[in-house]
Formats: structure tokens, C-alpha cells, sequence
């Protein structure tokens, strides 16, 4: 990796111009934000940026739980483009520091580059390619092609290494993070995972506005939060402007990134986690996500020792390709070559459709099989998602340790096949009768039900099919109290055929 040379590289570049400085489209001059003001905007001392468009021009000063910019071109970003650039320019003691990245799109919406709000619906947990950094801050690893990640949500997060980032820490705040189905914390994080570095943070906009929030370039001091998690010291800065820019293409066709499997591999991949808070956070209102006293095996990638776990990924890696339909789940989607292979073969004989369901699998047990390579051949349409049964069976998980496990798999599936939808079901109800297993599940599934975006991920919830009025399950479609018979299989491929219709085209 480089060391910091931005300067040498500047002079280099704009040696034997006749124009020393380049202009950014119709960039605001820097005077024209008196509490941002410097002696010469730092954007036209980067000759990458006269090809980009403002898109965004922020005050973080100013934010006060809501994020209003001081420029907001996104409705005038009608033409695809092809990148997209940040620059934060921060200034403490009088002494100015910025960084400036650039990398490949991760989206194709100019509404989505932003501060991830709410109301922006912006969430991108990904990796990003050719990653062009630019700073005067010596500690930050500059050049151009390198290979970084996002952190992009609206919401709590937690300190799991959801994408199985390189050298990320599964119990610590840093490149590596999983986002929450809950809160208002908030993280818009761009990082070089290969220098381990944050190259810059912007968190807790919401809940610390424009004072409160987390702010930083490079790696925070300590070990706890290098991604500036809990720092809450956006007041230490006299000044803190974010531009946001996107170079524009003609013609161009936008490609979703590159899956996380084409990113070099690291160690086993924690893909959200209750990891314990660090001593010096704040109390669980205060902080990315609730605390907790243990490390969440939801979302620690273990194999299931025994069924047919090697069989099942040697399956998807024997018969790549083109796919209608991928089930993935335990004994209940396996069973479909039991009791349910009629049913499959009236409903699916026709579609080319791939069986991933495991006896006995849990969440934990999944994201094992998706590390080793079962979706990285397989490119399906639609993916078919029931898991966290087996998870409910003791006291070993709790509901946020299940309900966890559950959104890493989509986030999973979501990074290994970014054009493939997502139909996750509601878990199925399990016992004789009411219980508090079954309670737990009803809860869980309600929160489930919230990952429903209408674009990537559908949620479809029929298990009230198998209870009977009195509320127990009924024997004719679940003779266990668990797994369909033939009957059960019928249910729910009539439930989710109007649903798969829609997302395969048909």
C-alpha cells in the first residue's frame, strides 16, 4: 500500500497545465458556504473531479435530526453515470483535513449517494470497486484501484462482520459491521478493508444532530470503535462540509457490483452479532444496538456436522448456471423430496429449481454452506427462504440472537446474487398447541415481515393455514406438529405460486 503522497501526486499531476484548477460542473465555490470557507476549494486541486456533477452539498453544522442539504441536484440526475464521489472536509483547531474517495456505482439512483436517511430508503452493506482516495491526512492509505466497502443504513448496527470483510473484527466497531432491522443510529462508513482503515464516518446524524454525531477521517483512536462508533464528537469541529458527486455516462448500462465471492476470502464470517458493547459505550438507547452479555452463534458460520450438508453444496456446485428458483432452509425445505416430492413435481417439474434445504440446519449452519461456496455458481430469479426453527428449539438463542441470523442470510444472499429476489417466508408454527416456541416465533416473523422492500425482498406469511380454530396444528397437514405431509407441501405452494408468478415474469 502507499503512504500518504497527495501532495507530491497533486503537483505531479497538474505540472504543465496551463489551468491550475478544475471546476466541478456548477460546484458552489467554497465562499459561498461562509461556515465552510477556505482560502481555495479542495475540489479544484483534484483533477478527477471536473468530469463529476454535484449532486449533494451538506453543512453537517446545520443537521439537526433531519438532513436538509444546502444543495440537492439529485431530481436533475436524469443521465446514468458511472461513479460516485465523496468529499468531507473537516476542520478542528484550524487545521483543515479532507479526504476525497471515488469508486464504481452501487446504485443507478442519485437520490440513494447521499446521507442514507429514511426517507432516502438508501441501505448498501457492500463491497465497491476501484476505489480512488485522495487526502492530506498522513495517516490515510491514497491511490487509485484500490478495493474498499460501504456501510450505508439508516438504522442500528452491531459490531458482526456481516460480509465476512477481510481483516474485519466480529466483536469490535470497524469496516466490518451488520445492520440492525431496528433504531435510528445511523451509518454512512467508506472503507479500505485491505488497510484496515475507515476512510471516513458520519453516524448518529439522527439521534445526534449535527453536534452529537460521530464524525471522522481515518481510524479512530482505540481498538473498540475505529469506525468512530460512539465518539458523538461532531462539536469539535469548527467546520464540516460533505459533497457528494457522480460522473456522468452517456450510454452507459449500470452493473451491479461484483458479489462479495469475487473479493478475496478471510477468516470464518460473523454476519451480525449481540457481540458484548464496549466498556466505554452508552447504554443500550444510546448505542448502534442493544448490548448483550454473549456472543450471537446465529451469525457465526459453523458447519452442521452429519446430514447431508457436503452433499447439498456439492449439488449447487456441480450444476451452475441459470436458476428459476433456489430453496434455502432446513428439514422443512428438504422434505420437499419427501413427503412434498408430488407436489414439487406438479409445481416445479416444469421450472428449473434448486433444492439447498438441510435437516437439521439453523441460521449459524446456513451462512457456513454460503461460505464455502453454495450460491457462487447459482443464478436464480427468486430465492425461497424459511429458516430459524431449529434456532427456537432451547434457550441457547434468543429472539434478537434468531431474528439476526435470519437477516444476515438475506443480507448474504443479497451480496452472493445482487439480481436474484428474495422471498422469505414467515417461519412456520410448530407444537400441538399454543406455547411459547410458537409465541416466539409469531414475533420474530413480525419483525421479519418489516425486511419487505417491494423491489429485492418479499415476505409471504401463510402458517395460519396449519392451525386449526382452537389453535392447535393440524394433524392432516402437519402430522408431527412440524414438518408438512403431502397435504402441507400443497398449502404451500398454492400460497406462494400467485407471489412467484409475479417475480419470475410469468
Amino acid at each position: 500500500m502507499k503512504p500518504n503522497l497527495v501532495p507530491c501526486f497533486i503537483r505531479k499531476m497538474l505540472t504543465g497545465l496551463a489551468v491550475l484548477f478544475f471546476f466541478c460542473g456548477s460546484l458552489p465555490a467554497a465562499e459561498t458556504n461562509t461556515d465552510n470557507a477556505t482560502s481555495q476549494d479542495i475540489l479544484a486541486t483534484i483533477p478527477e473531479a471536473k468530469d463529476y456533477q454535484l449532486v449533494y452539498d451538506l453543512d453537517i453544522g446545520k443537521v439537526a435530526k433531519t438532513v436538509a442539504y444546502d444543495v440537492n441536484n439529485s431530481a436533475q440526475i436524469t443521465t446514468p453515470f458511472d461513479r460516485i464521489a465523496y468529499l468531507l472536509e473537516l476542520t478542528k483547531g484550524g487545521q483543515s483535513q479532507w479526504v476525497y474517495v471515488s469508486m464504481d456505482a452501487f446504485t443507478d439512483d442519485a437520490g440513494k449517494v447521499g446521507v442514507p436517511t429514511f426517507e432516502s430508503k438508501a441501505v448498501f452493506q457492500q463491497y465497491v470497486t476501484n476505489l480512488n482516495v485522495l487526502s492530506n491526512v498522513k495517516e490515510i492509505t491514497t491511490g487509485s484501484g484500490l478495493k474498499g466497502n460501504i456501510e450505508f443504513w439508516p438504522n442500528n448496527y452491531s459490531a458482526g462482520n456481516a460480509l465476512n470483510i477481510p481483516n474485519a473484527s466480529s466483536k469490535a466497531y470497524d469496516f466490518g459491521d451488520t445492520m440492525a432491522v431496528n433504531g435510528n443510529y445511523g451509518s454512512m462508513q467508506v472503507h479500505n478493508f485491505e488497510a484496515k482503515q475507515t476512510l471516513f464516518a458520519f453516524n448518529c446524524w439522527v439521534r445526534g444532530g449535527g453536534a452529537g454525531c460521530d464524525l471522522g477521517i481515518g481510524n479512530s483512536p482505540g481498538d473498540k470503535a475505529t469506525d468512530w462508533t460512539f465518539a458523538k464528537n461532531g462539536a469539535s469541529y469548527e467546520s464540516k462540509r460533505l459533497r457528494v458527486l457522480v460522473r456522468m455516462a452517456p450510454g452507459f448500462k449500470f452493473t451491479p457490483t461484483p458479489k462479495a465471492s469475487s473479493t478475496p476470502a478471510a477468516t470464518p464470517m460473523p454476519v451480525a452479532t449481540s457481540a458484548p458493547t464496549p466498556a466505554a459505550a452508552p447504554a443500550a438507547a444510546n448505542a448502534p444496538a442493544a448490548p448483550a452479555s454473549h456472543d450471537n452463534r446465529a451469525i457465526i458460520p459453523v458447519k452442521h456436522q452429519g446430514g447431508r450438508t457436503d452433499s447439498v453444496i456439492t449439488r449447487a456446485k456441480a450444476a451452475p448456471g441459470n436458476y428459476d428458483i433456489e430453496f434455502i432452509g432446513d428439514s422443512i425445505t428438504q422434505g420437499w423430496e419427501g413427503g412434498g416430492k408430488n407436489v414439487w413435481q406438479e409445481f416445479y417439474g416444469k421450472r428449473k429449481v434448486i433444492n439447498m434445504g438441510v435437516s437439521g440446519d439453523r441460521t449459524e449452519h446456513v451462512l457456513w454452506r454460503f461460505e464455502q461456496g453454495q450460491l457462487d455458481g447459482i443464478k436464480a430469479k427468486v430465492a425461497i427462504v424459511m429458516i430459524g426453527t431449529n434456532n427456537s428449539n432451547n434457550k441457547d438463542f434468543s429472539d434478537n440472537d434468531i431474528l439476526e441470523g435470519v437477516v444476515a442470510i438475506v443480507n448474504q444472499i443479497r451480496t452472493r446474487q445482487p439480481d436474484t429476489k428474495i422471498l422469505l417466508l414467515g417461519i412456520f408454527p410448530r407444537g400441538n398447541t399454543f406455547s411459547p416456541q410458537r409465541g416466539r416465533l409469531l414475533e420474530i416473523n413480525q419483525v421479519l415481515a418489516k425486511l419487505e422492500d417491494g423491489k429485492n425482498i418479499f415476505y409471504l406469511d401463510f402458517g395460519s393455514q396449519y392451525v386449526l380454530n382452537d389453535g392447535s396444528i393440524d394433524k392432516a397437514t402437519m402430522p408431527d406438529a412440524l414438518h408438512p405431509n403431502e397435504a402441507g407441501y400443497k398449502i404451500w405452494a398454492n400460497a406462494m405460486e400467485p407471489k412467484l408468478k409475479q417475480l419470475l415474469g410469468e
